[in-house]
């Protein structure tokens, strides 16, 4: 019976010491290794000085084009939406960028998502490798004891969301196989048209402000930086997203700007073509007053 209990405490020990390790080894992959996701190119930003920033979800990313912006006007920016972003994403992000780095204007896509504001369940993910940092973790530990068990247990982060965090993405990223966001500033275009020519229509009203978009507000009033707010087109849209413009200083609808099916990629995404179209609107109203 010892020598049983010796060997399962040695199994233990040997268990605990190899989360351990490969957790070191992972976090430092994602703190080193060669950009998998945008994230990790905005956290090795260094004294980045530039015009403006564009935060939010696919509905950002896909839509902005901050070359196009620089040709048009000559100010420098950069895009920093993500897919599957929400507030609480975009605020993390805003933070991140601001550490090291400063910028004059914010602009935040915002749309019917905007009744979310805890963390999105693939958004999120892309912060997981760096929730040791308190300012990381402060922002999710109101939302579950799980992010607590994330950040203390070793490993156990990448093991539960091996599909987008684990072995894949961390042996690609040491073997210099990655995303470079540099050439287009972060923005994103895609290419695809959308087929189905049909109404969309989000049926949720949006009935009281966004924690986390109101922390943006305060964030960018504290560092000096303007902040505006937009919504992206959507394809036939038949909500009722009218509160946003209660809720939100230096607000525009974008929504119904772009009516060309063709322009799409699917209902909410514009494709590369409509975004060039897409970010030509989007100097004229904010880059040529």
């Amino acid at each position: 019976m010892k020598r049983f209990n010796i060997y399962i405490g040695l199994l233990l020990a040997s268990v605990i010491v190899l989360a351990i390790v490969f957790d070191m080894a992972y976090t430092y992959v994602y703190n080193n290794g060669t950009h998998r996701n945008k994230l990790m190119w905005v956290r090795e930003m260094n004294n980045q000085q530039v015009d403006f920033i564009v935060l939010g979800s696919s509905r950002a990313n896909n839509h902005i084009d901050p070359v196009q912006i620089h040709n048009a006007t000559g100010k420098n920016g950069f895009n920093l939406g993500v897919n599957g972003f929400s507030a609480f994403e975009s605020h993390l992000m805003l933070i991140q960028f601001l550490k090291k780095n400063k910028t004059k204007e914010v602009y935040v896509q915002v749309d019917s998502r905007y009744r979310q504001d805890e963390p999105d369940p693939i958004g999120s993910k892309v912060w997981l490798p760096f929730i040791y940092e308190d300012y990381i973790y402060n922002e999710f530990k109101s939302f579950g004891s799980e992010f607590k068990c994330y950040k203390q247990v070793p490993f156990y982060r990448y093991q539960k969301f091996e599909s987008r965090l684990g072995y894949r993405d961390v042996v690609t990223s040491f073997m210099g196989k990655g995303f470079d966001y540099e050439p287009l500033s972060g923005y994103t275009p895609r290419y695809a048209t959308l087929k189905e020519d049909k109404p969309y229509n989000r049926d949720k009203y949006i009935i009281q402000e966004n924690t986390q978009i109101n922390k943006i507000i305060e964030r960018c009033n504290k560092e000096g930086v303007e902040v505006f707010f937009f919504t992206s087109p959507i394809y036939r849209f038949e909500g009722d997203i009218t509160p946003l413009g209660k809720y939100l200083p230096n607000y525009h609808d974008f929504k119904d700007s772009i009516g060309e099916r063709k322009l799409f990629g699917d209902q909410v995404h514009l494709n590369a073509q409509g975004a060039a179209h897409f970010t030509d609107m989007f100097i004229d109203n904010y880059f040529k007053k």
